[in-house]
């Protein structure tokens, strides 16, 4: 039963014009990137000719990196989309559809984090494939590609997306909590463009409010992210190509490697329980009337 609800809600996400949308904003983000790189390449200023060399591909793959962080045009779309996988079951009243079904509720929360993950995957697929598209004929491979640098790029892109977990996992509780895709999505942008960023201000003055930050989700993300010294080199370089004079350092993390990992593992699991704890005792009674409920179904094939 499992395996038919998953196929079922992957074809329904699939069908969702959001999705590509968010995907079509993503490669389009990635390819303006990848060809403000190699007009560098071109542009007669040694210097920044010289900076724009060292994205050689996979190194230029950083690209993708950089789109997994919570405040850019990446992360931002993952965490509009998490919410909307949530929140869009009640409008349309799937949920409650497949629960008169006889469908347990854990089951069903199952696969619908499962496709959550599968989207994300999606997401990091596609950028992956179009930056080496393009690198292909922009003159991004040089000389042969050792196998140690596909395996630096492969872990800088592991950290990237475990960082940005957590973050999905709390958009995807918010709109689940509140039974709404567009007060999820105000939430976790209003959490992400603005509490954060304000907290991460008043951080400077103050040493407890720095500890507070640096434990929530928020933080440990940008603390792994800021670990991560492909992302970090390349948040230089692209200041400075935009002409930036300040020198970017590395953010100090107050937590060790391995307690940043654990934290964004506690976080995990905590979202996860309180996604089953609050599904598990919700009313999934549908907010749409009937009619156009299932106008909805037929529109995004289910039967």
């Amino acid at each position: 039963m499992f395996w038919k609800i998953l196929y079922v809600e992957c074809k329904k996400v699939c069908a969702l014009p959001h999705l590509w949308i968010g995907q079509a904003l993503v490669l389009f983000s990635n390819l303006l990137l990848e060809t403000c790189l190699l007009l560098l390449r071109v542009l007669p200023l040694n210097s920044l000719n010289h900076a724009a060399q060292v994205f050689h591909w996979p190194f230029n793959l950083v690209i993708v990196v950089s789109q997994l962080y919570f405040v850019h045009l990446g992360g931002l779309v993952l965490l509009v989309l998490s919410a909307l996988l949530a929140g869009q079951e009640f409008t349309w009243g799937s949920f409650h559809l497949w629960l008169t079904r006889g469908v347990p509720r854990w089951l069903l929360l199952t696969a619908k984090v499962v496709t959550l993950f599968l989207t994300l995957g999606l997401t990091i697929i596609l950028s992956i494939v179009s930056v080496s598209l393009v690198s292909l004929f922009d003159g991004s491979v040089v000389g042969e590609v050792e196998w140690s640098e596909v395996e630096r790029m492969a872990l800088s892109l592991c950290e990237a997306t475990y960082a940005l977990l957590p973050l999905l996992l709390l958009s995807f509780v918010l709109a689940l909590g509140l039974r709404s895709s567009l007060k999820g999505i105000v939430c976790i942008l209003l959490l992400s463009l603005c509490v954060y960023p304000l907290f991460e201000v008043l951080g400077r003055y103050s040493q407890w409010v720095r500890v507070l930050v640096s434990c929530t989700p928020f933080g440990l993300s940008r603390a792994l992210m800021s670990a991560n010294p492909l992302f970090v080199d390349a948040e230089q370089k692209i200041a400075s190509f935009v002409g930036l004079t300040e020198n970017l350092e590395r953010q100090g993390n107050l937590l060790p490697f391995w307690g940043i990992v654990g934290g964004l593992t506690f976080y995990c699991i905590l979202f996860l329980l309180l996604a089953f704890f609050l599904f598990l005792r919700q009313d999934c009674t549908p907010s749409l009337p009937f009619k156009r409920r299932v106008r909805c179904w037929r529109k995004n094939m289910i039967h």
